[in-house]
């Protein structure tokens, strides 16, 4: 048991030093923002990952559309084994 709970530390901890990542693409003026968050008992890891897209969103940007985005839902029981333990994405595209 003791073994396993090692394990499982040492993988969250993994986990929330390898999450994180947000970015910007532009081709052809256009352009997608994106970020991912790790959630670890509802706190998100390095932060919100909608907020991180709408940091990268370009200052040249025309237009802004959200194309996905997963909100903190505590009412279903995905919603709430996510935000006990797992990844959440946000991407805002639009042209320059």
């Amino acid at each position: 048991m003791k073994k396993l709970l090692a394990v499982l530390m040492v993988a969250g901890m993994v986990a929330c030093f390898a999450t994180g990542c947000s970015g910007v693409r532009q081709s052809q003026g256009t352009y997608v923002a994106h970020a991912t968050s790790f959630h670890l008992f509802g706190l998100k890891i390095p932060g919100d990952s909608l907020e991180m897209a709408e940091a990268q969103v370009p200052a040249s940007a025309k237009s802004k559309q959200t194309i996905m985005a997963a909100p903190s839902d505590w009412t279903s029981v995905t919603g709430v084994l996510n935000n006990i333990i797992g990844f959440n994405c946000a991407a805002i595209g639009g042209e320059l």
